[in-house]
């Protein structure tokens, strides 16, 4: 900025011409050096500015590729545990066809053996009704063994009065009977 001088002094002396220059010369270089200095900090304000933007890009393009890389790895380990539920829940139908399969088999064996079963029961109770039945037969047997050699016992003593041959004929037909 230039100041009015107080003592006006004519144009073409050279003192005159020396106190403007001086002047100016004081005033443009102080302000020259205000704005050097001003430069100098805002080139510095800059470059700071550029050397905090280039660490702050560094950062978020470290950390977006981190995230890239996580949502990768997440991905990759989704997909991985997604295949094993998947084969895991094929391992459970698998195992409950198995079960059903084997739950029919089972019903299938139990019925085999109901049916078996009931067909044993019935062999058996015709077993124990001819068994029953013979043994009723038997001592029918016996007991007409044993009334049939009382009934020849007495006609034995009746007839003991008959000849020999007859005795042997009634002994012949006692061991017929197995008397």
């Amino acid at each position: 900025m230039i100041q009015a001088q107080q003592n006006p002094v004519p144009f073409f002396t050279g003192e005159y011409q020396n106190a403007i220059y001086e002047r100016n010369n004081r005033d443009d270089t102080v302000e020259v050096r205000n704005c050097r200095a001003r430069i100098m900090e805002l080139e510095s304000r800059c470059h700071n500015l550029e050397q905090i933007n280039a660490d702050l890009e560094r950062r978020l393009e470290k950390q977006a590729q981190e995230q890239l890389d996580f949502d990768k790895e997440f991905s990759n380990c989704n997909r991985s545990w997604q295949e094993k539920l998947n084969e895991k829940n094929i391992r459970i139908e698998e195992w409950k066809e198995k079960y059903l399969s084997e739950t029919k088999l089972a019903d299938a064996a139990r019925e085999k053996l109901r049916r078996t079963e009931m067909e044993l029961y019935r062999i058996l109770s015709k077993k124990y009704d001819i068994i029953r039945e013979s043994k009723q037969g038997e001592r029918a047997v016996a007991r007409d063994r044993d009334r049939i050699s009382r009934d020849l016992e007495t006609e034995a003593y009746a007839m003991s009065s008959f000849s020999v041959r007859e005795k042997s004929v009634t002994k012949s037909l006692s061991d017929f009977f197995c008397l």
